[in-house]
């Protein structure tokens, strides 16, 4: 069970194909959303299309920044006015519509009210609950709110006290792990993201036949910004960056350098994209083209594979999670530069893994000029990145899933 849509809840969508691969039934509970081919065919899964639409969720009123007391007003108003609808929507489908679970694998956040729910309805069913833990919910509250606001504070509390009634449970960082352990939660095992076997680099014959179906043109230069747009993304200093970019890549051409034209490819949707979508196409010059696109489960990867490079943006709420997006481009052998947000980001990216951080725009416009020219050094820095990307994602999704995930599951359901 995932409430958010499950188009765009890979892991948990991972996770019912592996169960399904091992023959076991599987319950797919979240909103509604372009699944992948792979989903939709496999008889062993049955999707519950909860009501109404994550998008149009509470998160919307991070897009309203006039008056933030308003938008916290508001905010706080839709989260209430959803969790109650979720009191009743949830019960129905775990008690009602589905049969008796062995396992009730929930993704936390969001923990309210779902944790609590989730654990009744495995107490009444005799099931065991396992939490697989992306993030601290109350961490993303806080992004909206502020760290010491009462909700916040709520929030916190309310994910410790079910988190110490769970069954076990799963994380997707060593770093979130240690963090949930000193808050009394036992019990919780690291397994990380990793890319799966769809992600993978394509020859220079399927590129171009790619990038045509899905973007409408050929690119010299592609860049792909993976995103869910929500605020634990850094889309400001992505702007700068990039503007930084284009008016580096002027001064070249006036100094009689070669640049080959750059395209931007922001992916994904979210609560963020309406207030930043305009602002990313001014950015639009002979030499930098930036488009916003949303791509269905099976496009999103057929164009990751066809990326000259990847940037993540992404800053962390906690600083306790990782990047899912990150795993994915390298999985398709992309070179990644991301946000260096703090020690936890070493457990993912790393210089030998095809992974360059950086901390402002200015940096992350100078490594884009590094990579993206058209000359000997700046090819061959590519290239070895690139290499070196293909090599760290040798163990896939469902290599890890084997070996960290599924004895848990497994042992949960004896």
């Amino acid at each position: 069970m995932v409430l958010g849509d499950l188009g765009r809840s890979p892991r948990m969508v991972y996770h019912a194909l592996a169960l399904a691969a091992r023959g076991v039934s599987v319950d797919l509970i979240g909103y509604e959303g372009s699944l992948p081919r792979a989903v939709v065919g496999e008889p062993h899964i049955t999707c519950h299309v909860l009501g109404g639409s994550v998008t149009r969720g509470p998160e919307s009123a991070a897009s309203e920044p006039r008056h933030p007391w308003r938008a916290h007003v508001t905010w706080l108003a839709q989260a209430a006015s959803r969790a109650l609808r979720l009191c009743w929507h949830l019960p129905v489908v775990l008690l009602i519509r589905t049969p008796r679970p062995d396992v009730v694998l929930v993704q936390s956040p969001p923990a309210v009210p779902v944790l609590a729910i989730a654990w009744l309805s495995a107490r009444l069913r005799a099931a065991r609950l396992i939490i697989d833990w992306h993030n601290r919910g109350s961490s993303l509250v806080a992004l909206r709110l502020h760290p010491g606001h009462p909700v916040v504070r709520l929030v916190d509390g309310w994910e410790r006290f079910w988190g110490r009634r769970s069954d076990g449970g799963l994380c997707v960082s060593a770093a979130l792990q240690a963090h949930l352990t000193e808050g009394g939660l036992a019990r919780v095992h690291v397994f990380r993201d990793r890319p799966a076997a769809r992600f993978r680099p394509l020859s220079a014959d399927e590129r171009a036949p790619v990038q045509a179906r899905v973007l409408g043109a050929v690119c010299d230069r592609l860049v792909v910004v993976p995103s869910s747009w929500s605020p634990d993304d850094d889309f400001d200093l992505l702007l700068a960056a990039l503007s930084h970019f284009a008016q580096r890549a002027d001064d070249c051409i006036q100094a009689g350098a070669s640049v080959p034209p750059v395209t931007v490819v922001l992916t994904g949707d979210g609560p963020l994209r309406a207030r930043y979508e305009g602002r990313f196409d001014a950015l639009q010059s002979d030499q930098l083209r930036v488009l916003v696109r949303w791509f269905s489960p099976d496009d999103y990867a057929a164009l990751l594979g066809t990326a000259d490079l990847g940037i993540s943006v992404h800053r962390s709420a906690s600083g306790l999670d990782l990047p899912m997006k990150v795993c994915d481009l390298l999985g398709a052998a992309v070179p990644v530069c991301a946000l260096d947000y703090g020690p936890c980001l070493a457990e993912l990216a790393r210089a030998d893994g095809g992974c360059l951080l950086f901390q402002t725009a200015e940096d992350l416009a100078a490594r884009l000029v590094g990579l993206l020219g058209d000359d000997e050094p700046s090819r061959a820095r590519l290239g070895h990145l690139r290499t070196a990307a293909a090599a760290a994602s040798a163990q896939r999704w469902e290599d890890g899933w084997a070996q960290d995930a599924w004895p848990l599951l497994h042992d949960a359901s004896l």
